[in-house]
């Protein structure tokens, strides 16, 4: 039997992965696009697997310019990995103020600060 031991830090990557973004979608810009091709002179004299693969190439092109990308979220934290430092600093402290106004260990108008960025 052989036994062996792998040493070092397990790191673990942050996703950079990036999806299409269909809640900000420009559909209508999609829908102009798609119909811009006269798909009866396009498809004209192909098969079917040609068809498909030239229909697929011209949907491809649209999406990529009516629908925005985003970052996909970070499996980590659980939350978007496009979050900025200042702004997820900015969240954090408003939730400690808010735990704390709960507690009725801040007023109510630090709480409504945090909200305007002034703490």
């Amino acid at each position: 039997m052989i036994e062996f031991m792998i040493l070092g830090e397990v790191k673990r990557e942050v996703s950079k992965t990036t999806t299409m973004d269909f809640w900000r979608a420009d559909f209508g810009l999609f829908r102009t696009l798609v119909e811009r091709v006269s798909w009866e002179r396009v498809l004209r004299g192909k098969g079917v697997q040609k068809g498909w693969t030239l229909f697929k190439e011209q949907d491809l092109k649209a999406r990529k310019q009516a629908v925005p990308m985003c970052c996909k979220t970070n499996q980590l934290g659980r939350q978007l990995s496009c979050l900025n430092r200042k702004l997820l600093l900015g969240l954090r402290k408003k939730g400690r103020v808010y735990h704390f106004w709960n507690k009725g260990q801040a007023t109510q108008e630090e709480y409504m600060q945090q909200g305007r960025g002034k703490g």
